[in-house]
């Protein structure tokens, strides 16, 4: 039981109290006695935690340490991708013309083309006079002439230079061929005055059947050009008359005649 009893001596009250309940004393002493309970009495059972008080103010930031070893460089990373191309830039300024190069080789020689259609002529060696005593008798220019055969197709052209013994005797000018041709078309020309000509367009042999009144003493050509297709073989060859009898009519040497096949 507890057993209370006090006394003082020097202010100070002197307890036998109940360890059980050390705070059954008188009041009146508590305050001056509780300060040495613990000196005299086992401690009691840890109370409750109070409550944590308000956070202190921020501390001033520390000095900057030194500066660290540089670390190890890290692996590549992988090719990002492939950007979208950008627009076209401006066109730059032409560059000077660059020297010329030296001249290649000389390429082969290409194939030879196809052979052209062969032309002939024929040139009068001698002159060849008719001063016939028959007024425009026609008679062959002899050596002026060509051979054809039956069904091909030939071009030709007599030039032929002559003289007249009087420009007063005319002349006429023509061919002959083998008889009725397939195809026989021609034109002849001869000399009038120096300033005018006598035309002729023909489609059968020995045409015109006249002659021309006139002539120059010097300086006559007559001109025979046609096409023929004979319906026979034989010899084409021009042909001449004097209009005046025994009053010649001189084709010159160096007439030509000129003529290939056509077909």
């Amino acid at each position: 039981m507890p057993v209370n009893g006090q006394m003082t001596t020097n202010n100070v009250c002197v307890y036998v109290v109940d360890p059980s309940d050390p705070t059954n004393m008188w009041p009146e002493c508590a305050e001056a006695l509780g300060p040495h309970l613990s000196e005299w009495l086992p401690p009691g059972p840890t109370g409750p935690a109070g409550p944590t008080g308000a956070t202190g103010p921020t501390g001033a930031t520390g000095a900057q340490g030194p500066k660290g070893d540089k670390g190890d460089t890290g692996p590549q990373g992988a090719a990002g991708a492939t950007g979208s191309q950008g627009p076209q830039g401006q066109q730059g300024i032409q560059g000077a013309t660059g020297a010329q190069g030296a001249a290649g080789a000389t390429g082969a020689q290409g194939a030879t083309g196809p052979a052209g259609v062969p032309g002939n002529l024929v040139k009068l060696s001698g002159d060849v006079t008719n001063n016939n005593a028959s007024a425009n008798t026609i008679a062959d220019v002899t050596g002026l002439s060509f051979a054809v055969t039956s069904g091909r197709l030939y071009y030709f052209k007599f030039v032929i230079p002559y003289t007249s013994a009087a420009t007063t005797t005319g002349s006429r000018w023509s061919i002959n061929g083998p008889s009725s041709p397939t195809l026989l078309n021609y034109t002849s020309t001869y000399c009038l005055t120096a300033t005018s000509q006598t035309v002729n367009y023909a489609s059968a042999y020995d045409t015109p059947a006249a002659s021309n009144a006139s002539s120059l003493a010097a300086g006559n050509i007559a001109i025979v050009e046609g096409i023929i297709k004979p319906s026979g073989n034989g010899t084409v060859i021009a042909r001449f008359a004097s209009e005046v009898s025994a009053s010649a009519i001189v084709a010159k040497v160096g007439a030509i005649c000129m003529w290939q096949d056509i077909t």
